[in-house]
């Protein structure tokens, strides 16, 4: 049985890019590939959609241009703004579906259509893997788009009335997913202790980053803040566009772009991960399916009982 050929995705605030984001692509792809099970064709970032809500968020033609400039050296990693460009908030499941049937309609073009169609299809979706390259186009088998994440990814799945049940069938059943694990943790364990992770763990790879890294894009925007150093946390350029920009400063102001019908649907404060990777009384990775907020109905208070006059006394 030939390899199965993969399609890395992460989603992400990107908030901004740092050199680990783009570090767990290559992790996963050298792990993948000594096991010799798949070929790793792609990797595709999706930035979350400026209506996801999370504090310090700038917009998304910032964080798009951010990617941008830090995937210059990358040949295999590339940029795909579908998400951003949506209405509003996507869910994560709704983005592999995007992608997987993007590449199957790309594929089914490269089979037996002209070479000005490819070429067409490849420059409106430049994240598309090069369908021409013999590696892609050697075996005739299909290409399936993975969920690339961190382990608090993972982790978040256990949260009460943060993801879909349905989702997480969907996403780790039908998609699979590739987690990025630290030197200590038991995403093992985890998986374990649900019942719907360990039905699925045959399309769970477990991959540990040996070489440890605490960079998170939070301590990124605080050093920034605080007019740190970041020099070799993040991409030259990418620190320039910031600077240039005024990005993350102490001065910087965020607008809220959240709608009170977008509240209904989004909880603020989802997950920073890397996944990607914003936070909430747990520590959450950057992308997961925040669910309908609940807020408490605020309880009528009792009112004040009134003092009765005394009687007055008898003479």
């Amino acid at each position: 049985m030939p390899p199965a050929k993969v399609v890395l995705l992460a989603c992400g605030s990107y908030n901004p890019p740092t050199n680990l984001h783009f570090r767990m692509f290559e992790v996963a792809r050298d792990h993948l590939h000594r096991l010799g099970n798949h070929i790793v064709v792609g990797g595709v970032i999706s930035p979350v959609h400026d209506k996801y809500g999370k504090k310090e968020l700038v917009a998304s033609t910032h964080r798009v241009k951010m990617l941008q400039l830090g995937l210059e050296t990358s040949n295999w990693i590339h940029l795909s703004d579908w998400e951003c460009n949506q209405p509003g908030w996507t869910r994560t499941l709704e983005v592999l579906r995007y992608h997987q049937n993007q590449i199957n309609d790309a594929m089914q073009s490269s089979g037996g259509e002209s070479n000005n169609k490819r070429a067409r299809q490849e420059k409106n979706l430049p994240w598309l893997p090069n369908l021409g390259t013999d590696e892609v186009d050697s075996v005739n088998t299909p290409i399936q788009v993975k969920l690339l994440c961190g382990g608090d990814l993972l982790e978040s799945f256990g949260t009460p009335g943060l993801w879909r049940d349905e989702d997480i069938k969907c996403v780790v059943g039908d998609h699979g997913i590739v987690v990025i694990t630290r030197a200590g943790s038991d995403a093992c364990k985890f998986i374990y202790e649900s019942d719907m992770l360990t039905k699925y763990m045959n399309n769970i790879t477990i991959v540990t980053e040996w070489i440890t890294n605490d960079i998170s894009s939070t301590k990124i925007r605080r050093a920034f803040r605080r007019g740190d150093s970041v020099k070799y946390l993040i991409n030259e350029a990418v620190e320039q566009y910031i600077r240039s920009h005024g990005l993350y400063s102490s001065t910087a102001k965020y607008e809220s772009v959240i709608s009170k019908s977008d509240s209904s649907e989004i909880m603020l404060s989802a997950l920073n991960s890397s996944a990607s990777i914003p936070k909430m009384i747990i520590t959450e990775p950057d992308h997961a399916e925040p669910e309908q907020r609940t807020k408490k109905p605020k309880t009528n208070r009792r009112p004040k009982k009134t003092k009765r006059p005394r009687k007055a006394a008898a003479q």
